[in-house]
């Protein structure tokens, strides 16, 4: 792993802890878009692993009608994240990347199971986190079949989503009109 990226992740695991404990779901979401720039930069899966766990989680405990209908299972559930979430920070601090990618993948296997056995949602949320997190990708440029290879969903998932989504509407996603693009060509070689 890339020391950038090391750090990256370790700095916002740590944000993680204290909005996990603060149980802050909202910073929990902004810090998931942090780590999406790391992984269309150097297509790292671990970037993508935490930025989907952090999505997942702010979707996850900021639903209401878990707390309500399941209090105990609920506060179990996030101080169990809480803890996995340092434990994390503990193996990237100490550069056991083998430990840190077991405990990742063993993490979002319980955001599903906890998922399906609490929640009401028709669509899982690590599957939902996963898609979201590929049209940020998206965005950062990187091609929607290595998106998604990234994410390891299938591609027709991701294209629907982007599909449905208005990115593409936004100024900076605008094709310019030939007429604007031959006057931006003519400023070049003035």
């Amino acid at each position: 792993m890339k020391t950038e990226v090391r750090t990256d992740i370790l700095n916002v695991l740590y944000k993680a802890v204290e909005c996990l404990q603060r149980e802050d779901y909202n910073c929990l979401r902004n810090l998931s878009d942090k780590t999406v720039h790391n992984s269309s930069i150097y297509q790292d899966t671990s970037s993508i692993g935490i930025s989907v766990l952090i999505y997942a989680l702010s979707k996850l405990l900021s639903k209401e009608r878990i707390k309500q209908k399941h209090p105990d299972e609920y506060r179990r559930f996030l101080l169990n994240s809480t803890k996995k979430t340092v434990k994390m920070i503990s193996f990237l601090e100490s550069s056991d990347y083998t430990l840190f990618e077991g405990l990742l993948k063993s993490f979002l296997k319980d955001i599903s199971n906890f998922d399906k056995k609490y929640s009401e949602y028709v669509q899982w949320v690590v599957t939902k986190a996963k898609i979201t997190k590929a049209e940020r990708i998206y965005e950062h440029g990187i091609s929607l079949g290595q998106v998604s290879e990234l994410l390891s969903i299938p591609i027709a998932e991701v294209m629907s989503y982007v599909g449905h989504t208005k990115f593409s509407e936004r100024d900076e996603f605008r094709t310019l009109s030939p007429r604007e693009r031959i006057k931006k060509t003519r400023k070049i070689f003035e």
